[in-house]
Parts: C-alpha cells; sequence; structure tokens
C-alpha cells in the first residue's frame, strides 16, 4: 500500500521564520552544520540539521519573560505549522486550515495538537468546527 501524500512532505526541509513576543522577534528555522559522535566508527560525523536561531542571547538586556513569551509562542506556531501540514495534502488545503485556526485562543490550538486525531481526521474537525474569516462574516452579516 502506497503512502498518502501530505503536504508536509513537500514543506519538512524548507527553512522558514516565525514571529513572537510582545514586540513581535523573527526567528529562523535554518539548515545548520552540527557534528554528531557515531559509535560505530569512532569519528565525529558532519549533520545538517534544521534549528532555530533566536534574535537575542545572553546578556543583550531582553527581559527574561520577554525571551519566554517568544520562545513559547515560535514553538507553539511550529509545532502547529507540522500538525497543519500533516493534516492537508496540498497547499490550498493547508491555507484553509491555517485561515481557520488563525483566530483561536491559545488554549484551542493547544488542544489541537494534543488531540489524539491524526492526519486528514484532523483536517476534517477543524474544518467542520471552526469557520474562515470570510465564512464567519457571511453567515452573521448576510442573514
Amino acid at each position: 500500500m502506497a503512502k498518502v501524500k501530505t503536504y508536509w512532505d513537500e514543506i519538512k526541509n524548507d527553512e522558514t521564520h516565525f514571529s513572537g513576543g510582545t514586540q513581535g522577534w523573527e526567528v529562523r528555522l535554518l539548515w545548520e552544520d552540527d557534528w554528531k559522535y557515531d559509535r560505530k566508527t569512532g569519528e565525529d560525523v558532519k549533520v545538517r540539521k534544521l534549528k532555530l536561531q533566536f534574535p537575542f542571547g545572553p546578556g543583550d538586556g531582553v527581559p527574561r519573560e520577554e525571551k519566554k513569551q517568544c520562545r513559547e509562542e515560535v514553538m507553539l506556531k511550529k509545532r502547529l505549522r507540522r500538525k497543519l501540514a500533516m493534516a492537508s495534502r496540498n497547499r490550498d488545503e493547508y491555507g484553509d486550515l491555517q485561515s481557520r485556526v488563525r483566530r483561536c485562543s491559545k488554549e484551542e490550538k493547544n488542544m489541537i495538537l494534543n488531540s489524539k486525531l491524526k492526519k486528514f481526521n484532523l483536517g476534517e474537525f477543524i474544518r467542520n468546527k471552526y469557520l474562515t474569516d470570510r465564512e464567519a462574516h457571511s453567515l452573521f452579516y448576510y442573514m
């Protein structure tokens, strides 16, 4: 049986950026070279990983609470990006799911991430439960 392609299969190796914190810090997800110890050969091996690169570091004057809030928001967006991409077949479905989840509260987003629904079942759940901006506008203003 062949594996069903999801949009995540297309974008999982793409570099991207997220924003977070009260000041809207831009955090980049970029490819970075790293060294890993290989137990079989006993040598260090160069590997490439996608890593988050935050614009602040220790001793730069940014308050600890701001850094914590930025990290939490970026990690939530990163996890949500992966989950929604796995629940859609192409870019259009992914955009539709993102527009439906955009207005959700942090608790609702965490509920979506922690739900037991997988792949396309999660996409159907989101489509049935949440409205896009256009659907909400037409529902409440054209009656």
